[in-house]
This record gives structure tokens, C-alpha cells and sequence, in this order.
């Protein structure tokens, strides 16, 4: 139930955006523009508020974990969202670009 109720809101959230923006795909550019620090690892929780707000938990190997935040009204934070919800229903690892303030900037599935 609770995947459906945040799959809603984000049904919502894409619905109403009027001001779509490109997705730089190009994964080398996009760590080394926007990240300010990487992190590999699992990730224990995705989710979506009212306000439009996405965040994840993830945990390293060295057990540390971290708390990461991103808009998610804009395409690109749309898309950042499938692919940690992807990868949080799958068990996959994931390579996350994080800039200064704790924000997610980049997301990558990762095999190692």
C-alpha cells in the first residue's frame, strides 16, 4: 500500500509540472559538474512527500549510512526517483553524486 500511495503522489507531481527540463545522461560529466562526494552502496528506504521532496537512505559497507534529498517537481528528479526505486525493489547497489548541501545530483546502478 505504501508504494502505491508514494507511486500517486508522484503520479501527481509529473502531472502538474509545467516546467519539464533536459536530463544529462553523460554519467563522467554529470559526477564531476555536479558532485561534490560519491557514494556506493544499498539502498534501505526511497520516498516522495506532498511537498514534492524525495529522499533516500543509503548504506555503505563500512555500516555508515546517509540521508539524501532532492527535488523531485523537475524531470530530472523524476527520473532520479524511478531509477532509486528501481534499484531500492531490486537489491541493486547504486553510485550517488552528492553536492555540498546533502542533495542527490547524480544516480548510477552500479555492479560493484
Amino acid at each position: 500500500m505504501k508504494y502505491k500511495k508514494t507511486a500517486f503522489y508522484l503520479f501527481l507531481l509529473v502531472s502538474f509540472n509545467t516546467s519539464a527540463d533536459g536530463v544529462d545522461l553523460n554519467y563522467d560529466e554529470a559526477m564531476e559538474v555536479a558532485s561534490k562526494k560519491e557514494i556506493i552502496g544499498t539502498l534501505s528506504k526511497v520516498t516522495v512527500d506532498v511537498s514534492g521532496i524525495c529522499k533516500l537512505a543509503i548504506n555503505e559497507d563500512n555500516n555508515n549510512s546517509h540521508d539524501v534529498n532532492w527535488d523531485c517537481k523537475t524531470s530530472a528528479g523524476v527520473l532520479m526517483y524511478q531509477i532509486a526505486l528501481s534499484a531500492f525493489e531490486s537489491h541493486i547497489r547504486v553510485n550517488l553524486g552528492i553536492s555540498g548541501d546533502d542533495n542527490l545530483a547524480s544516480i548510477m546502478m552500479t555492479d560493484h
